[in-house]
């Protein structure tokens, strides 16, 4: 019952079925009242009635009741300025499942080398050893603590296209097939182990409408479309014209080794971390020598500070350049 010192409105009855029931009464104050009263009781004889959740609400809506959590589904705790931690035992639904560690997947993406020769053909990809990602939480992410994903020549991968669904795209001997505005990924499963699988490789069309990337999804490459720029992009950092072109890592990797080997014993030019000063010239001693037999573009790399000078054959300074 709600009333004033009026008049009072009474609500429906319970059915007495013996289960909780929300019952609700609304009524409009009588604007001379002096009081406010809400009774809740039985109608009459001796039956035994349960009330909870009582609320008394100023407006035009009254929310629904909410029970409160049982103990054991809240432990909370502020030791140090720690925050409530909620205990999802016994509930279901996106909340209650564990949440993936995004920061796992963010540090693959941006932790990839390897991948030997890597070559874009024009239409696709092929690596010939082990692109890794490494290192990444060991258990926690990769049961291993790396990710090898080998180049697929053979079969099939997942393809996401323009408008929506999936299928499938074929490898081949050229490896795997990127088109204008297209991704290439690896969907890495939480927990599993570091072997290459060709079943997680995947390629995306930006305008697929049911592609969801979520935890685990490591970026490959990506072709830009671009008709002024187009290119294709690889997570080593190497980037491809759309024409096509090849990166050997090991060559790159050689050729930094003997320029390193060479400016060892050349105290002339010191600091000096480009690939060989052979590329035209010819290294003798202390001295940089225009090497005339040499076909293409003459190049060399000076360090801030340092000059080179070119002289014909009766030692006349023809061009200084610092």
């Amino acid at each position: 019952m709600l009333g004033d010192s009026v008049a009072a409105s009474y609500s429906t009855r319970h059915p007495g079925d013996s289960t909780w029931r929300w019952i609700t009464i609304t009524r409009t104050m009588d604007a001379g009242s002096t009081l406010t009263r809400a009774t809740c009781r039985t109608a009459s004889g001796t039956n035994t009635a349960y009330f909870d959740g009582a609320i008394l609400v100023e407006g035009d809506s009254c929310p629904a009741f909410s029970e409160k959590p049982p103990d054991e589904y809240h432990a909370s705790g502020h030791e140090d300025g720690g925050a409530d931690e909620i205990s999802v035992a016994d509930l279901s639904g996106e909340l209650a499942d564990v949440q993936p560690h995004e920061y796992n997947t963010m540090f693959a993406n941006v932790q990839i080398t390897g991948g030997g020769v890597i070559t874009w053909g024009g239409s696709h990809l092929l690596w010939t050893t082990r692109l890794i990602a490494i290192p990444v939480e060991k258990t926690e992410f990769s049961s291993d603590g790396f990710i090898n994903m080998d180049c697929p020549t053979s079969g099939t991968v997942v393809y996401y296209p323009e408008g929506g669904g999936t299928s499938t795209v074929a490898c081949t001997a050229d490896g795997i097939p990127i088109d204008a505005w297209e991704a290439l990924y690896y969907r890495f499963v939480r927990g599993s182990a570091s072997g290459s699988d060709r079943t997680r490789f995947c390629v995306v069309h930006y305008k697929s409408a049911d592609w969801s990337p979520d935890d685990g999804w490591i970026l490959l490459a990506t072709r830009n479309g671009d008709a002024t720029c187009e290119s294709v992009k690889v997570a080593v950092g190497v980037t491809f014209p759309v024409t096509g072109g090849v990166y050997d890592v090991d060559a790159v990797l050689s050729d930094w080794i003997a320029s390193a080997a060479a400016l060892a014993t050349h105290a002339a030019l010191p600091n000096v971390h480009q690939p060989p000063l052979t590329q035209g010239f010819n290294l003798s001693g202390t001295t940089l020598q225009l090497d005339n037999t040499a076909p293409g573009l003459k190049k060399a790399w000076i360090p801030s500070g340092y000059h080179i000078e070119f002289e014909n054959s009766t030692g006349e300074t023809r061009y200084t350049a610092n």
